[in-house]
C-alpha cells in the first residue's frame, strides 16, 4: 500500500476542492499481468482479465457469440484446409488416427482410411497447388495430393508414339505421368508399382502415382514436415535437407528436368528445418534457433545459383504451426514467448502477459479478421476463470491494437483455422471430434471484463466507490450482465463481495439485464425510492442518462469489478464510468 501522499497509477486521486472524483475509462485489453507490474499499478484502462470480449476500435469491444457446430467426426481432427480447388471452396481435414476426408454441408466423407497420414500435427503441411490440388508433405509419409474426386484421364500406353510432359498413361491399377516428353519405344517397359519411381521409355520418363477417391500417392520417397509453393516449384523441408521440384510440377523432382536439393550448414540451426516460410522475395527458413535466408530468386529462377543467409542466429521457432507471415511480417512463438520478425529484425511482443501462467501447445494458429481487426490466435493451454479447468483456449492478439485478449469457447481447442476466400471468411475451431465456426451459435457464452486494482492512495481515508455506468449497445439476443466488486481490505486480503442488498456496507448490485424490445427503459433495483433506468433499446432515442448503472457502495483500499455476461447476445461496450467518494476513515 501506498505511503501517505504517495501517488498511485489510478486517477482516481484525493482531490480537496473535489471529493466526489469520476474516472471515464475505455476497456483495452491485457496489461501489466506480469511479475514485475502488479494489477494496482497498470493502466487504468487495462484490465487483468478479459474473456470473450474483442475490441471493434481502441477502447471499444464487443461481446463473442457463441460458436457453431460446422460437422461431427468420426475422431479428433488434427489438420484442415479449406481453400479454392477448381473454383470451389474445398474443406479437407485430416484426422487423429491418421485418416482423411472432406466436409460439405455438415457431412464427412472420408477419402482416406487410417494410418495414410502421420497422428503427429507437427509432421504433416498442407499448401494450394496452382488452386488444383492440395498438396500434402507428410514426415514419415511422404508426398500426396488431393482435389475432390480426382480421377486421371489417362490413356492406354502405346509404342512408338510422341508423349509430351504431362501426359498420363494407366498401366492396371497405376498410373504413370510423363515428366520427360520424348518418343515411346517399340514394346512397353517394365512399369514400376511403387509411387515416384520412374522409369525410362525410350526417350520417354514415366513416374509412377496411385489415385484413391481423389488422393494422389506421389512420393513416399521424399520425407519433410514442411513445404510451400514459391516461384512455380514445390520446396519441402526436412531434416537439414530443401528438396525442391522441378519448374512448373509439384511431382517431378528429378535432377535432370530442373530439380534439386539445399542442405543447411549453418551451425546455428541446432537441430532441423521446422519451417519455410515465402517472405519478400526470398525463402525464410525458420529453424530451432535461426533464421536462414535464400535469397537471388529475383536475379535467376534457377534454385542452383540461390545463396543463403543467416538472418537470425538466436530466433527460431519449435512450434511450426505458429509460424505464420502476416503483411510482410513473421509471427511465431518459442520458448521465451511470441516474436515478430520483420525484415532482419525480431521483437518480442508479449511482455504483457505472464507467459508462466500458462502452456504453449503445438496446435494449429493462424491470423483472421474480427470485427474488421487482425488477431493472431494462439491455442495456449492455462487455467479458465469461467469454467474452473484447465484446457486449451485461444489468446487473440490484436495485431492493429497491440493488445492480448481471450477466447474461451468452454471446451478443449485442439486448433484453429481462417479461410480467406472471397465468400468465405470464417474462423474454424477444432475441437474433440468435432469441428466449429467462431460465432453464429445459439447457446450462451460467458464473457469477462475484469478491471485493474483500483487504488486510492490514501490508507488513512475511508473510500467509497459510488456507482459505475458503461455505455452498451445491443445488437441481438438478450444480454444478462452482472457486475461484482472484488476488494481489498487494509489487511490485505481480497474477498469477492456479491449481493443485492444495496444499502449494505461492502456489497454490489448483481442484476440480470433484459434487452427489450419494447421501446420503455429497463430499471435496476429502486435507489432511494427513485428508479434507475438501466437500459433502452437502440431503436429509440437514447437520452444521456441512460446508461448501465449499478450502485456499488463498496469500501475498501483498493478494489477492481468484474463485468460478467452470460448470454448468447452480441453488444458493444464502449466506456465505463466510476464515481467514487472519499472521506475520513472510521477505523
Amino acid at each position: 500500500m501506498a505511503q501517505q501522499g504517495q501517488p498511485r497509477v489510478s486517477q482516481i486521486q484525493m482531490n480537496k476542492k473535489d471529493p466526489m472524483k469520476g474516472l471515464t475509462i475505455s476497456i483495452q485489453g491485457f496489461a501489466g499481468i506480469i511479475n514485475t507490474q502488479p494489477p494496482d499499478l497498470i493502466p487504468d484502462n487495462a484490465v487483468q482479465d478479459i474473456y470473450n470480449f474483442l475490441p471493434i476500435g481502441n477502447g471499444t469491444i464487443r461481446k463473442l457469440q457463441s460458436p457453431s457446430l460446422v460437422v461431427n467426426l468420426p475422431t479428433n481432427p488434427l489438420i484442415m484446409v479449406n481453400d479454392i480447388l477448381y473454383g470451389y471452396l474445398t474443406m479437407f481435414v485430416i484426422l487423429a488416427d491418421g485418416s482423411a476426408g472432406t466436409v460439405s454441408n455438415g457431412t464427412y466423407t472420408q477419402v482416406a482410411p487410417a494410418n495414410t497420414f502421420s497422428t503427429v500435427a507437427s509432421n504433416i503441411q498442407i499448401t494450394n497447388w496452382q488452386n488444383q490440388f492440395y498438396i500434402i508433405t507428410d514426415s514419415t509419409k511422404g508426398i500426396f495430393a488431393f482435389a475432390v474426386g480426382y480421377t486421371p484421364s489417362a490413356t492406354t500406353w502405346a509404342a512408338s508414339t510422341s508423349y509430351v510432359v504431362g501426359n498420363i498413361v494407366k498401366n492396371g491399377s497405376y498410373y504413370y505421368w510423363c515428366i520427360t516428353a520424348g518418343t515411346s519405344g517399340s514394346s512397353a517397359p517394365t512399369f514400376p508399382t511403387t509411387p515416384g519411381q520412374t522409369v525410362t521409355d525410350n526417350t520417354v520418363v514415366w513416374q509412377c502415382f496411385t489415385v484413391s477417391n481423389g488422393l494422389m500417392t506421389v512420393h513416399p520417397d521424399i520425407l519433410g514436415n514442411t513445404i510451400i509453393v514459391y516461384e512455380g516449384r514445390v520446396f519441402i523441408g526436412g531434416g537439414r535437407n530443401i528438396q525442391y521440384s522441378a519448374p512448373l510440377s509439384f511431382l517431378d523432382f528429378t535432377t535432370t528436368n530442373g530439380g534439386g536439393t539445399f542442405q543447411i550448414e549453418s551451425p546455428d540451426l541446432k537441430q532441423e528445418i521446422v519451417k519455410l516460410i515465402s517472405y519478400m522475395n526470398n525463402i525464410y527458413v525458420v529453424g530451432d534457433h535461426a533464421v536462414i535466408a535464400i535469397t537471388g530468386t529475383t536475379i535467376n529462377n534457377d534454385p542452383s545459383l540461390w545463396y543463403m543467409q543467416e538472418i537470425f542466429n538466436t530466433t527460431g521457432s519449435i512450434y511450426p504451426n505458429s509460424i505464420i507471415n502476416f503483411n510482410n511480417t513473421i509471427y511465431l512463438v518459442n520458448e521465451y514467448g511470441i516474436y515478430q520478425v520483420i525484415s532482419s529484425q525480431s521483437q518480442k511482443i508479449d511482455y504483457s502477459i505472464d507467459i508462466t501462467k500458462l502452456n504453449w501447445t503445438n496446435a494449429g494458429c493462424d491470423i483472421a479478421q474480427i470485427n474488421n481487426l487482425n488477431f493472431y490466435l494462439l491455442p495456449v493451454n492455462k487455467y479458465s476463470i469461467l469454467f474452473s479447468q484447465n484446457y486449451n483456449m485461444l489468446l487473440a492478439y490484436c495485431i492493429d491494437l497491440q493488445q492480448f485478449y481471450q477466447i474461451d469457447l468452454g471446451f478443449n481447442i485442439l486448433g484453429v483455422y481462417a479461410t480467406r476466400s472471397i465468400t468465405d471468411h470464417s474462423i474454424y475451431i477444432l475441437a474433440q471430434n468435432s469441428i466449429y465456426k467462431l460465432g453464429g451459435g445459439t447457446s450462451n457464452l460467458k464473457g469477462l471484463i475484469r478491471t485493474k486494482n483500483f487504488d486510492f492512495g490514501y490508507p488513512f481515508l475511508y473510500k467509497t466507490v459510488r456507482s459505475t455506468s458503461f455505455n452498451l449497445i445491443p445488437y441481438s439476443g438478450s444480454p444478462n450482465i452482472s457486475l461484482t466488486a472484488n476488494l481489498q481490505s487494509l489487511t490485505g486480503t481480497s474477498p469477492s463481495v456479491t449481493g443485492t442488498n444495496m444499502n449494505a456496507s461492502k456489497y454490489v448490485n448483481n442484476v440480470a439485464i433484459a434487452v427489450s424490445t419494447t421501446t420503455a427503459p429497463l430499471y435496476i433495483l429502486p435507489q432511494n425510492s427513485v428508479n434507475i433506468p438501466l437500459l433502452i433499446n437502440t431503436n429509440t432515442t437514447v437520452p444521456a442518462s441512460y446508461l448501465p448503472i449499478f450502485y456499488l457502495n463498496v469500501s475498501g483500499s483498493a478494489f477492481s469489478f468484474d463485468i460478467v455476461d452470460n448470454s448468447n447476445a452480441s453488444f458493444d461496450i464502449i466506456q465505463t464510468y466510476i464515481k467514487a467518494f472519499l472521506g475520513r476513515s472510521i477505523v
